[in-house]
């Protein structure tokens, strides 16, 4: 089921009540995208979580592929789902943690019931000069992957 006229993901600062502050206290980055999505009172982050990884396009899949070949051998690690260590889990969000030896990531879907919106929170912090330049590098293509696994959230709200 495709909603007639999606939500925009939109730019917003972190929620105050976000945990995603206090895991990755030093930052070098730090940024927070939400959509507009139906959010029961059964819902829990991690099924959004799951709904996302399910439905990750398989563009973006063979975008990962290429990055691995090409960024691999110069020490970057795969970004794949399997890299992404649990930090925190919570009914409203649940937190991962991405250790590159170029940079750090934390990153947090955080559901705000009262808004009806799935929030992405990422928080970055970078080891060396390799790492700031990767990120300044990806930085567009990095948003425009965010955008489209949220958007992918509206497809079925529900997860049916």
């Amino acid at each position: 089921m495709r909603l007639s006229s999606p939500s925009p993901v939109v730019p917003r600062p972190l929620p105050l009540n976000s945990q995603l502050r206090t895991t990755l206290p030093q930052c070098d980055h730090e940024e927070a995208f939400a959509i507009h999505c139906p959010i029961s009172q059964d819902t829990q982050a991690q099924d959004m979580v799951h709904r996302l990884v399910d439905r990750c396009p398989p563009g973006l899949k063979v975008l990962f592929t290429v990055k691995e070949l090409v960024l691999g051998p110069l020490g970057f690690q795969t970004l794949h789902v399997k890299h992404f260590k649990s930090v925190q889990t919570l009914p409203d969000e649940v937190i991962y943690s991405f250790d590159d030896p170029t940079f750090r990531s934390h990153i947090s879907i955080f559901l705000d019931r009262n808004a009806q919106q799935v929030i992405f929170g990422n928080r970055i912090q970078f080891k060396n000069r390799l790492g700031k330049w990767y990120f300044t590098c990806i930085r567009p293509l990095h948003e425009r992957v965010i955008t489209t696994l949220l958007n992918r959230l509206q497809e079925d709200p529900d997860g049916t």
